[in-house]
């Protein structure tokens, strides 16, 4: 069931309370029992902030960064400053920064392609009078500040409401977050009316009170999951399409406005967004293709590098990306390392070795072959990337946007076809499910576009260890930078055999990136 990829990207990582054993209830519902627990009084902790303060600090941030010609070293330190403290991704738009599609860093639900609301409904809307602006109700959830549902009757809206709808694999919800009134300017929030309490509902059953304070910030609210949660062991093809889990009730959030906090010129009660967090259980898995494919290219010094290889443009290992061309890979590191270990490797042949670590030489005359009987399916390999930024990488420029993976042995195409290849990996950030990558049976290198919502940062999703070695030695004024290590693990899903060996082997790995400082 494919959503608007703009919508799924936008709702939330999600798990559900609703544990469906292999034979159901007979009363299946979101929370997985015929009765809510509970209702419970709920207060906000508080998130980013919303006002013309943030939404000066971004347009003085993208005016310098066009001025500069894009040159991220000659940003001043004050521009600098106001990236650390307002959490700005360059480049973006302040009204869009919500954390929905390509803001990396302030969206926890990059991975929800595949889930949100089908359909957004309300009470009632207010009529705008106005060509090219409305008050409908999908305006909260589209990710942009400047929209909002506003109520339509007269008075101050006690009593209409909101309602989103979600198919049984919606992943289950553990937050609610709210931009509450109309953010779009100052001016706006504080002339019209803004909701003081809202009534939670699941499927119409009072499940939540919803207090919030008279703050333009992100509020967020967080609970036990809800939600349809898969049986173990169900495969997501089964879950998202077979008959048996196909039957399962659609399900609704409903937030009825209770109490407001009265605008200074308008009795019209707003909501800009309300969107989500939480858990995601057995969803199907994103599917990356190669978008392009390169060349073997050989070094000058090719006595010492005769398999030199890995690139469209030729260049050392690295390779450049076809939609930033001219972003060198790595520009924005100070220092960094890469390393690779796996689960198993093949045993040595003579000085022939399989580790894991070839993958990062660049040559096609070695590899990495894993080490189990059969063709090694279950068995990864692990890049281990350590960095040492300044303070725009800190601050989430810097990401991870393609791989680069060279398929088999690549030795020669006797050797490849000999030898077992893969199918298709399944690529983890951390311990968080990415995506799954096809790999074409192809010896060329094979090239994977991440969509923007899927650009991995270092300072977001890997973790800070402390300075060791060269890393240590590398500050940058009196600001010690920090340290930060990405693992991206490659689980082997499925195998093209080799002619005459079971062994499944990947000559190379490199990755790319955007936001480079140099």
């Amino acid at each position: 069931m494919k959503k608007n990829l703009f919508i799924t990207a936008t709702a939330a990582l999600l798990t559900s309370a609703a544990a469906l054993g292999q034979e159901q209830p007979k009363t299946t519902t979101a929370w997985g029992t015929s009765s809510l627990p509970e209702v419970k009084e709920l207060y906000p902790t508080f998130g980013r902030e919303f006002n013309d303060k943030v939404a000066a600090a971004y347009q003085k941030v993208m005016d310098t960064w066009v001025a500069l010609e894009y040159d991220w070293d000659k940003f001043p330190k004050e521009i600098q400053q106001l990236i650390k403290e307002y959490d700005i991704s360059v480049p973006s738009s302040y009204y869009h920064s919500i954390g929905y599609g390509g803001c990396d860093g302030c969206s926890p639900w990059h991975s929800y392609y595949n889930t949100g609301p089908y359909s957004i409904t309300a009470s009632s809307y207010l009529k705008s009078n106005n060509a090219g602006i409305n008050y409908l109700p999908e305006n909260a959830h589209d990710g942009d500040l400047s929209t909002a549902w506003v109520e339509g009757v007269k008075g101050y809206g006690i009593g209409e409401y909101i309602i989103y709808n979600f198919e049984h694999t919606m992943a289950r919800i553990t937050e609610v977050r709210v931009a509450n009134g109309y953010v779009k300017t100052d001016k706006a929030w504080r002339e019209n009316s803004r909701v003081k309490k809202l009534n939670m509902y699941v499927d119409d059953k009072l499940f939540a009170i919803l207090h919030l304070e008279d703050s333009s910030n992100e509020q967020i609210f967080s609970f036990e999951p809800i939600g349809y949660k898969p049986p173990d062991g169900v495969e997501s093809d089964e879950w998202y399409y077979s008959g048996k889990y196909a039957q399962l009730p659609t399900w609704s959030l409903k937030f009825e406005i209770i109490e407001v906090y009265k605008g200074d010129k308008y009795d019209d009660t707003a909501i800009t967004q309300i969107y989500f967090d939480g858990i995601i259980d057995n969803k199907e898995p994103l599917l990356l293709s190669p978008s392009e494919t390169g060349e073997f290219s050989r070094h000058p010094r090719e006595e010492e590098h005769p398999y030199y290889e890995y690139t469209p443009n030729g260049q050392f290992y690295f390779f450049e990306s076809s939609a930033s061309p001219t972003i060198s890979p790595w520009s924005a590191l100070v220092a960094k390392e890469i390393t690779f270990t796996a689960t198993s490797s093949l045993a040595p042949a003579g000085n022939i070795r399989y580790d894991a670590q070839n993958l990062s030489i660049g040559s096609r005359a070695v590899t990495w072959c894993e080490g189990v009987d059969g063709d090694g399916i279950g068995e990864s390999v692990t890049m281990s990337i350590t960095t040492k930024t300044d303070m725009i990488e800190r601050d989430r420029i810097f990401r991870i946007t393609s791989l680069m993976i060279v398929n088999g042995y690549a030795k020669d195409q006797t050797t490849w076809q000999n030898n077992g290849r893969v199918k298709t990996l399944r690529l983890y950030v951390g311990d968080r499910y990415w995506c799954d990558l096809h790999l074409a049976d192809i010896i060329k290198p094979q090239i994977f576009e991440f969509p923007s919502f899927m650009h991995i940062s270092p300072a977001v999703h890997g973790k800070e260890i402390p300075a060791a070695g060269i890393f240590a030695e590398i500050e940058y004024g009196d600001d010690d930078v920090p340290v930060y290590r990405t693992d991206l693990k490659f689980e082997i899903i499925e195998v093209y055999r080799g002619n005459k060996y079971d062994d499944t082997c990947i000559t190379g790995i490199a990755i790319d990136v955007w936001g480079g400082i140099g």
